[in-house]
């Protein structure tokens, strides 16, 4: 059987976040099980993506050219923003339009590669990729499982009509949490399978023994809206003089250089140029966890993070903030870790009470770690495999 993976509408050459690990574990998952694999991707630069595949996976580029294909003007873009809130209610004009002009640029290479490649399966990873799919005529004869990898209200976004008759031809939409199945039934007629991400389980664990120096770690791109690692450097902040022997770090891609500048500068405004690090990217994941004591996530959404799960299965405790959708799923307040509410105080709160009591670390880090084991990877992929197969002979029953 073969499984085609979509992303063509993002960039996907040299990103380094938690979706584009997922497709990559995919891949090599599916081409290891037998299946012949396909990423589709579309992005100016050649090469191959950060996480590593197996060399079974084809990888098709549709641009290579060194230049963006797809260009949006600003009077569209500014329109849509304008025009965003009042989308449900029809007024979708500019964001059909940038679908029409994606679709013009990518949709030919897009329907000719499907059409020689003839994938028994097609899974999109964003909505906007599958706003391409169903105007490919190639695509019209094989089934679509669209996954969405954030709370529906953002994986989603603005639903105009066209959006929504497109999820509505899925076989299946695909969500990560339970919690995430009623936002999408609100919104559109069609089948919803709930499966969680897989998260390798670590042998090891981090020391719960006393020492004379302490790591706060956080792992996610540095990205201010959603990752917003401004506000666990200012919640370290109010406790470093309280805590002389604990460092922050944190270990990620930036996605902007003005961002980073701005971490940077924020850290020297506080005088903690010694004691706060960007250590850039780590291909340690599991070895980087193991050095921490406490996991930073002061995320304002997740769809399901394996960064935190991992840290997790490491026996960290961790700390998030109780309004981030999917983190306070995960992180389950004085069980194995703590959420605070909104602000950097009461993120330090949280902190305090962690750095001040190992006992408590302990407890929640050996808890974290039970919990973590039920994202048992072989599992996950079983149902993942299940459902592609049950989709896959449905069409095939319903074209005989």
């Amino acid at each position: 059987m073969k499984l085609m993976l979509c992303w063509v509408v993002n960039r996907f050459i040299d990103t380094v976040g938690g979706t584009e690990r997922v497709v990559c574990g995919m891949a090599n998952e599916f081409a290891r099980r037998g299946w012949s694999v396909l990423l589709v991707f579309n992005d100016p630069k050649q090469g191959v993506p950060f996480y590593p595949l197996r060399p079974e996976v084809e990888l098709i580029n549709l641009n290579g050219t060194g230049r963006d294909l797809v260009t949006i003007p600003k009077w569209v873009k500014v329109g849509r923003e304008l025009t965003r809130p009042f989308c449900q209610w029809g007024l979708s004009y500019f964001f059909e339009r940038i679908d029409r002009i994606r679709k013009n640029v990518i949709l030919d290479k897009l329907n000719d590669t499907i059409a020689e490649a003839a994938p028994d399966l097609i899974l999109p990873f964003f909505t906007e990729d599958l706003m391409v799919l169903t105007d490919s005529p190639a695509a019209k004869r094989i089934p679509i499982v669209q996954t969405l990898r954030n709370p529906p209200k953002i994986a989603i976004g603005p639903l105009y009509p066209a959006k929504r008759r497109a999820l509505e031809q899925c076989a299946r939409v695909h969500v990560l949490l339970e919690s995430f199945r009623s936002g999408v039934q609100k919104q559109c007629d069609v089948p919803i399978v709930v499966i969680p991400n897989g998260v390798t389980q670590y042998t090891e664990q981090i020391s719960y023994n006393k020492k004379d120096a302490y790591r706060i770690l956080n792992l996610a791109r540095l990205e201010p809206r959603q990752k917003q690692q401004h506000i666990l450097i200012d919640a370290f902040a109010l406790l470093a003089d309280e805590f002389p022997s604990w460092t922050l770090h944190f270990y990620g891609a930036a996605t902007s250089d003005r961002y980073r500048l701005k971490l940077e500068r924020q850290i020297r405004r506080h005088g903690l140029s010694d004691r706060i690090f960007l250590e850039g990217v780590t291909h340690k994941v599991n070895e980087t966890l193991l050095t921490g004591d406490i996991f930073g996530f002061p995320s304002s959404r997740e769809g399901i993070s394996n960064a935190l799960l991992e840290a997790m299965c490491a026996g960290l405790p961790s700390v998030g903030f109780r309004a981030a959708p999917s983190v306070n799923e995960l992180i389950r307040d004085g069980e194995n870790g703590l959420l605070a509410e909104p602000g950097a105080k009461s993120l330090a709160a949280a902190l305090r009470r962690l750095m001040s009591d190992a006992p408590l670390r302990r407890r929640l880090g050996e808890n974290a770690r039970r919990f973590a084991s039920q994202f048992e990877p072989e599992k996950v992929w079983d149902q993942w495999e299940n459902l592609l197969k049950e989709v896959i002979a449905e069409k095939k029953k319903k074209n005989a």
